[in-house]
């Protein structure tokens, strides 16, 4: 079923590409700001997308796209941002060199409590413990018992990112004491160290954003923690990196991730937009601390990129999950 699935999206992305429609979707939304969301990715896939982006769209920067949907500045038709949650420190090998090949500017929204550490992510442990198939049912609650390691990565992670934050915490911690993982295992899920986002921001192509210093869900915890992660996020870049026009993602980014108050924290900690996971394009008079993101990944075509970028992904019923 899933690789019939899996088919079935690729000749759906394959057709909208090639049959022109994406073309003629990208001419009747060339006003509109496309901005791609991605998170790891391989270097030949990425590649791939970028020799198709480049020559379909023109690449802006993110601070150039907020000025844009925020004081009316011009920029060229079918302008394009590109964003990547997390910070893996595979990106430095896997997508900065095409990035400089291309000329390509990209924006990182990095988690900043795990940069330069060899500690991972919460939600890298719940990966790691389905690639291992870790023995972790009795600390599950009991309708995740007995669910396929198949079924259970997807259902186990939606189901953290809707508790409490406290109540995430403490079944993570769990899950982690159960795994036996090699440093080589752990190391897909390392963030970048502060040398490489350093020597890659004097670069002027890749700029670097805030993700929150853990990546809690920011609606999942108590005002007084969600303002702490936001704004130790936005101390440890300016710290670091210093102070310039910075952008934040929202962990998850979905509807229910964020609320007006957490979007009124993270203006109050000085970041000058705020990008979402919600489907949709932005153009002038947007909200710039809701802008919307078409999410990308390693395991799509270059005819799916197209489709999911012109905005026909979902337009013509091919839905799909917050990543």
């Amino acid at each position: 079923m899933q690789s019939r699935g899996f088919s079935c999206r690729r000749l759906y992305g394959s057709a909208v590409a090639y049959s022109g429609l994406a073309a003629l979707q990208r001419a009747r939304q060339r006003h509109r700001i496309v901005i791609l969301a991605y998170h790891d990715i391989d270097a030949p896939t990425f590649k791939r997308h970028l020799e198709f982006l480049a020559r379909t769209y023109n690449i802006v920067s993110l601070t150039e796209a907020v000025a844009a949907i925020g004081h009316g500045e011009a920029l060229p038709e079918r302008a394009l941002v590109l964003t990547f949650d997390d910070g893996f420190r595979s990106f430095y090998t896997t997508v900065y060199p095409s990035l400089r090949q291309f000329q390509a500017p990209a924006t990182v929204f990095l988690i900043t409590g795990y940069v330069g550490s060899d500690d991972i992510p919460w939600f890298g442990w719940i990966d790691l413990a389905s690639r291992k198939r870790a023995d972790i049912a009795d600390v599950l609650p009991n309708f995740l018992r007995g669910v396929e390691w198949l079924s259970l990565r997807r259902s186990l992670m939606a189901y953290l990112k809707t508790v409490p934050d406290e109540e995430r915490r403490s079944l993570t911690e769990k899950i982690t004491l159960r795994i036996e993982a090699s440093d080589e295992e752990k190391d897909r899920y390392r963030l970048l160290t502060w040398n490489q986002v350093r020597e890659m921001e004097r670069s002027g192509l890749v700029s670097f954003g805030g993700h929150t210093r853990t990546h809690p869900i920011l609606s999942r915890v108590g005002l007084d923690t969600a303002r702490q992660e936001i704004a130790d996020c936005a101390a440890d870049l300016e710290r670091e990196i210093g102070p310039a026009p910075r952008h934040f993602a929202y962990p998850n980014g979905g509807p229910a991730d964020f609320n007006e108050q957490v979007k009124g924290m993270v203006q109050e900690a000085g970041f000058a937009s705020a990008v979402t996971s919600i489907r949709g394009t932005n153009g002038p008079g947007d909200d710039l601390f809701a802008l919307r993101r078409i999410t990308v990944d390693g395991t799509l075509s270059v005819g799916e990129v197209a489709a999911k970028a012109s905005g026909l992904w979902f337009q013509l019923g091919q839905g799909g999950m917050y990543m």
